[in-house]
């Protein structure tokens, strides 16, 4: 982490709360699975962390909005960028390792406005590091699972 990409979060976290400038939050999400199996029983969330300063989210108006026989579904990729170099590539990326991941239990992006709903991704691309906004970028892609604003997955 370089001198200039600390004072890049120093500014980000404290300038764009301040002028409300980020409206969605993103969170790193780790669940388990009651039956063992990714998708089987109920999921229950092992940890949940936000990532600070708020990175920027975009594309979030590109997502496709479908009826289906089981509700509103939302299909399409969004973008974080400025994400903070005081996580690694591993950090940024871990969820690409399937290996890594325990057996029952599901990792995923979070991204979440104030008394809005919680949007459910996964990483749809390698971390690339923007040397013009000295942070990570990186593209996720929708999944289905949303949770509820009080953490409880849609089913």
């Amino acid at each position: 982490m370089t001198k200039l990409s600390k004072v890049a979060d120093k500014i980000r976290g404290s300038l764009h709360p301040m002028f409300g400038t980020r409206p969605y939050r993103v969170w790193l999400v780790a669940t388990r699975w009651t039956e063992g199996d990714r998708g089987e029983g109920s999921e229950t969330v092992l940890w949940e962390r936000e990532i600070k300063p708020t990175p920027l989210v975009t594309g979030m108006d590109g997502l496709e909005a479908a009826l289906t026989a089981t509700g509103r579904e939302e299909d399409g990729d969004v973008t974080l960028s400025e994400i903070s170099l005081s996580l690694s590539e591993t950090d940024v990326s871990w969820l690409t390792d399937e290996e890594s991941i325990p057996k029952g239990e599901s990792r995923f992006y979070e991204i979440r406005r104030a008394n809005g709903r919680r949007r459910r991704y996964t990483v749809a691309s390698a971390p690339e590091y923007d040397t013009t906004t000295f942070g990570w970028k990186i593209r996720l892609s929708k999944q289905v699972a949303d949770r509820r604003l009080n953490g409880v997955v849609y089913r």
